[in-house]
């Protein structure tokens, strides 16, 4: 935020990397909205909107009288239960149990909560031995070469699979 926005959005900070968790839900959730409309119930969207609008905007309106940060807090306690409600519709509606979804559906995202987890320990390490850079470009430098590398790490463990049918494709002409 400050390499790109600039000092003046330093008091954003923390709500920027709120926003950038509760992606992780968003990406899925939207998924879900996908698969409602393609079989046939494009009015549950609409209810999600409705309950979102009814729920996030009251407690993102409270939040406000607390400071810029205080609105972090109703999209990471409000939307993450918001969302299981939509989960839940979206499980029974394609008949997948929770367990299955968790196993395979979800493995993705608690990996990229872990990775969010590792590059604020080791900046906050960093920081405490006195190692963090005072530049905000070489920080974000950093933090990008780290999530690289775990994030390597995780197609490795993980998607082997799917690695290796992106390598037999460079061969097909």
């Amino acid at each position: 935020v400050l390499v790109v926005l600039g000092e003046q959005w330093a008091p954003c900070v923390f709500l920027f990397r709120a926003f950038c968790v509760v992606q992780l839900l968003m990406a899925v959730g939207s998924l879900h909205g996908v698969m409602h409309t393609a079989l046939g119930y494009p009015f549950r969207l609409m209810r999600l909107y409705g309950v979102m609008l009814g729920v996030m905007a009251p407690a993102l309106f409270v939040a406000a009288h607390y400071g810029v940060n205080a609105i972090a807090v109703p999209w990471l306690v409000v939307y993450p239960l918001v969302w299981v409600g939509w989960t839940a519709v979206t499980l029974k509606t394609v008949e997948i149990p929770w367990r299955h979804y968790w196993q395979r559906g979800c493995a993705p995202i608690i990996y990229a909560g872990g990775i969010i987890g590792v590059v604020a320990g080791v900046q906050f390490g960093m920081n405490e031995v006195g190692w963090l850079s005072s530049s905000w470009t070489v920080v974000m430098i950093q933090e990008m070469a780290l999530v690289g590398m775990l994030y390597a790490g995780y197609l490795v463990l993980k998607e082997k699979d799917t690695l290796a049918e992106l390598h037999s494709l460079r061969g097909v002409h």
